[in-house]
């Protein structure tokens, strides 16, 4: 990732949401950036779920069947509470 071009958008367009997308963009970058802690315990947790996930994906034991789907979903919802609270929105 860290040899390919950075991707050049289209400028925003002037509206509420434009601008409200615009400013969770730059929130989300600006509070990994003024928490370095808080962010790299994200990172872990982060990393965490990938191995759980990765784990279970490949035990084939029928009692991993309701932990497999329960952990993707669980690691969704926890990336999503995160980018909505490091875009400075509330989340449930």
């Amino acid at each position: 990732m860290a040899n390919e071009p950075e991707q050049q958008l289209p400028p925003w367009e002037k509206d509420s949401l434009s601008s409200l997308l615009e400013n969770a963009a730059f929130n989300e970058r600006a509070t990994s950036l003024n928490l370095p802690k808080v962010y790299s315990l994200l990172k872990q947790v982060h990393s965490t779920f990938e191995r759980v996930a990765a784990t279970v994906e490949k035990d084939n034991r029928e009692e991993l069947l309701v932990p497999r789907f329960l952990i993707v979903r669980t690691h969704s919802a926890f990336l999503a509470a995160m980018r909505l609270a490091m875009s400075g929105q509330s989340f449930e």
